[in-house]
């Protein structure tokens, strides 16, 4: 066997050997890599369904516990109130009458398009109520929800108690 100038074996067995060696540490390392970044796009991808189903969740759960109208309602509330503490206390003679304050475009959080009355209360219908055939809104009603509140103009109203004295509502015709 000859030996080189470093003094090691030049034979091309040894040569051979170092070769494969490489070629396997390199084969190795990439498929390393390779599967590293099959990994990060299967994370990825997992990511990428995962965030709508999510998303998909807390708009169901929302939705479901009435949690977006409590909270925007409760942010609203001392608006409401202050509204109410201008009027007066509603009384039994309150439906006659009409709303006795100004009625505001705007109350807290929502754009309000009348202020009216009905017997022991007083409702605020919200912009977004449909206006054709079904109309919605909040009402102030300290006596709880009164037994002859449909009249001609507040027809088969449907309250939904919110706390204290008041209520979302819909009517419809």
């Amino acid at each position: 066997m000859a030996l080189g100038p470093t003094g090691l074996s030049r034979s091309p067995e040894i040569s051979l050997c170092f070769g494969r060696i490489i070629f396997f540490a390199v084969i190795v390392s990439s498929s390393a890599a390779a599967a590293r970044r099959r990994r990060e796009q299967s994370r990825a991808q997992v990511r990428m369904v995962i965030a709508p189903l999510l998303i998909l969740a807390a708009c169901v759960a929302l939705t479901a516990s009435d949690l977006a109208l409590k909270l925007r309602f409760g942010l609203s509330l001392p608006a409401f109130n202050s509204l109410v503490d201008v009027a007066g206390q509603p009384n039994a003679e309150t439906d006659t009458h009409g709303f006795p304050a100004r009625c505001p475009a705007r109350i807290g959080l929502y754009s309000i398009t009348t202020c009216d009355t009905v017997p022991t209360g007083y409702v605020f219908y919200d912009n977004l109520g449909s206006g054709i055939a079904d109309n919605a809104g909040f009402a102030y009603l300290p006596s709880g929800v009164p037994e002859n509140a449909d009249t001609s103009s507040f027809e088969s109203p449907r309250f939904t108690h919110i706390r204290g004295s008041w209520y979302s509502f819909t009517t419809s015709w």
